[in-house]
């Protein structure tokens, strides 16, 4: 099964206002079992949708980018201590950056160390990186992806 051509411009309208491939193709009239409708609009959108080429090249732009901060980043060795889940070294942090809830900024880490329910309990206060609300070393380990988790 196939949209036929004069069709393809009433998808890409369905299809950007939020139908789901099945519902565009039923708007369009296409007669089949659902599967066939969702797999036949499917593949006429993907066919007719190809980005601009300025727009693959920034995309790749930020996924070299990406990469190269990733590289940057793996530098940091991070691990768990398991049990309160905080991250070995967070108790290096220099009293002078840590700070208290009241204390936290939109420009200041907010990566917890410690029980809250105990005495010595913070957040790191580090230099928040590219408007995330943690650090540099906290970003690392907060976003990493499932396949660096499993190896840690």
């Amino acid at each position: 099964m196939n949209v036929p051509f004069d069709k393809l411009a009433r998808l890409r309208q369905l299809w950007t206002a939020g139908l789901s491939a099945l519902d565009c193709g039923l708007e369009l009239g296409l007669v089949g079992e659902p599967a066939e409708i969702r797999e036949a609009v499917l593949e006429a959108i993907e066919a007719g949708t190809r980005r601009p080429l300025e727009d693959r090249k920034a995309a790749k732009q930020k996924r070299e980018k990406d990469k190269a901060e990733k590289e940057e980043l793996a530098g940091f060795g991070v691990s768990f201590d398991g049990v309160t889940g905080d991250l070995e070294g967070d108790d290096e942090i220099p009293v002078e950056q840590r700070r208290t809830v009241l204390q936290l900024t939109s420009k200041t880490c907010a990566w917890p160390v410690g029980d809250p329910k105990l005495p010595g309990f913070f957040f790191c206060g580090g230099e928040t990186h590219n408007e995330e609300c943690y650090c540099k070393r906290h970003c690392w380990a907060a976003y990493r992806s499932l396949s660096r988790r499993k190896s840690a």
